[in-house]
């Protein structure tokens, strides 16, 4: 996913701002120096680090996913595409 500001801005703590581990996500330090969201936008994080920042927000318990099988669900259906992808180059060259 690519940072925007918006999508930054969407995921303030009820307080709103941003706690140390929220910043910590997207590699920035505590305190935030000025400048930081311009800094950070454009750039591009992971879905681990996606959920983990907008968790770490202030959602509540029950809304939390489980990320890591996410990742590893992901991983395992781009594996598939990848496969899928050779049988069909294979098929076009006989």
């Amino acid at each position: 996913m690519i940072i925007t500001k918006e999508w930054i801005m969407a995921n303030q703590t009820p307080r709103g701002s941003w706690n140390a581990k929220q910043l910590n996500c997207l590699g920035i330090s505590w305190p935030a120096p000025k400048g930081w969201i311009r800094r950070v936008s454009g750039n591009d994080i992971s879905l681990y680090k996606q959920t983990e920042f907008e968790t770490l927000a202030g959602e509540p318990a029950k809304d939390k996913i489980n990320v890591q099988d996410q990742e590893r669900r992901i991983k395992e259906l781009e594996l598939k595409l990848e496969q899928l992808s050779r049988k069909i180059k294979y098929r076009r060259v006989i």
